[in-house]
């Protein structure tokens, strides 16, 4: 009988010390081969989930004031996103091409792995950066995966008002700050942010010419080179989001990612305080300014494959 006791007793205990060793195993935390921070992460998940791409790369080009902030936010909450921009004048973006190399060669359709990047000031002028954004794009594509290249557009004269509000612009400044931010979103799908472009390129007798054999000159909204080549950057686009329609947008993306679709929380809205009561000439003026961004915004005033909502 005693033999029979302790027989069992060494039973129990094997089987105790079993069950402890594989649940403390199941607890610890899962060991990755990625040494980047979660930001920089690729998310490996299986293919096809919630109706995503395989794998591939959401690439956020965020044009200002037009709820680009709350799709970041949002992007960085839902499972992290690559920041590719910087403070104006500091942020050396050459340094962070190689880091992105290195996610973009990460990404397999056997790992089923996506990533997502946010483009914003400081960043490379998207119109030189295009050739590197379409090779990225060959590449994945040799290896069965997508790229998904998105932006927000708002309606111009909304969007401008809120630079001016934003930007505690006085009516004093008003005629100078126009000249210099002329249809703010045609200037910055070609430049990025113009400030920090002119800061590395002098214009000389008015003019420069930039890497791709672009010339440019102060005078935007006086230069057609302007929106037809701004048209032709957002041709380069799959998915083009508009401000009234954030949510929507926002869930293409996250289907795309493999995430759990979520609504985004509005961001960096322009307090109401801060808006000016402008008259009639200074409105007229706030109208004329945006000229070639009506003209940028007008694929998506109609039903458009590319555009998630018509303005």
């Amino acid at each position: 009988m005693r033999g029979r006791r302790r027989a069992r007793r060494t039973a129990v205990l094997i089987f105790l010390t079993w069950v402890t060793v594989n649940v403390k195993k199941r607890n610890s935390p899962v060991k990755t081969k990625l040494a980047l921070p979660q930001v920089w992460s690729v998310s490996r998940v299986g293919g096809g989930e919630r109706g995503g791409a395989r794998c591939g790369v959401v690439y956020f080009y965020h044009v200002p004031k037009t709820g680009g902030t709350t799709i970041a936010r949002h992007l960085i909450r839902n499972g992290g996103c690559f920041n590719f921009f910087g403070r104006l004048q500091e942020y050396k973006w050459e340094k962070d091409v190689e880091r992105l190399h290195e996610l973009f060669e990460q990404v397999n359709s056997k790992a089923g792995s996506r990533f997502c990047v946010h483009h914003h000031h400081a960043g490379p002028m998207l119109h030189e950066f295009l050739p590197q954004l379409r090779e990225w794009r060959a590449k994945l594509e040799k290896k069965g995966c997508t790229m998904l290249l998105a932006t927000v557009l708002r309606e111009p004269y909304k969007q401008v008002l809120s630079e001016l509000a934003f930007n505690h612009i006085s009516r004093e400044s008003l005629g100078d700050w126009l000249i210099k931010h002329q249809s703010v979103q045609t200037q910055y799908l070609i430049f990025n942010h113009l400030e920090y472009y002119i800061g590395s390129t002098p214009f000389r007798n008015g003019t420069t010419q930039t890497k791709t054999g672009l010339t440019l000159t102060f005078s935007i909204n006086r230069n057609r080179t302007y929106i037809i080549e701004a048209k032709r950057v957002l041709d380069e686009f799959d998915l083009i989001g508009t401000t009234d329609c954030l949510h929507a947008f926002a869930a293409r993306l996250d289907q795309f990612l493999g995430r759990n679709v979520t609504s985004p929380k509005h961001e960096n809205k322009t307090p109401q305080r801060q808006f000016i009561a402008w008259d009639a000439s200074e409105l007229k003026k706030v109208v004329t300014n945006v000229a070639f961004d009506q003209e940028l915004v007008n694929m998506c005033r109609t039903p458009n494959k590319k555009c998630v909502c018509v303005m």
